[in-house]
């Protein structure tokens, strides 16, 4: 057995009850939108009869234009504030003394650092590509 096939024979369980999960999820998305026409529906008919044809259309656009609108500047309301940054005396001391240049100098030399600290060959001379000395 190869591992391609190990690999599809331990997906199936999982891919199929996701699939399973999918396909429930759309069919009660679907029912849930029906509803609201349906109770759209009904809400219209209503209100036809209070205030006629027209004036229950005109009801119901005027109803969901303002909640189009509510929802278009909600976010603009009930967004939080900025975040205050932090400088760096709030985070740490020490680098509160240094300059904006002596920063950027300390983050090239973390980089260099870390670049060549990655392109180190091993201590103990094996080489990590498959060749030998």
């Amino acid at each position: 057995m190869g591992i391609s096939d190990l690999v599809s024979h331990s997906l199936e369980g999982p891919i199929a009850a996701v699939r399973r999960h999918a396909i429930s999820l759309s069919i009660a998305v679907v029912a849930a939108v029906a509803a609201i026409v349906y109770a759209a529906s009904a809400l219209l008919l209503a209100l036809e009869a209070g205030l006629g044809p027209i004036g229950a259309r005109l009801a119901v656009a005027a109803v969901l234009g303002a909640i189009a609108i509510a929802g278009y500047f909600a976010p603009r309301f009930l967004g939080s504030s900025p975040k205050k940054r932090l400088s760096p005396s709030d985070s740490d001391p020490d680098l509160s003394d240094l300059t904006r240049d002596q920063r950027i100098a300390m983050v090239f030399e973390a980089l260099m650092l870390g670049f060549s600290m990655g392109s180190r060959k091993p201590a103990d001379g094996t080489d990590t590509a498959g060749g030998s000395k």
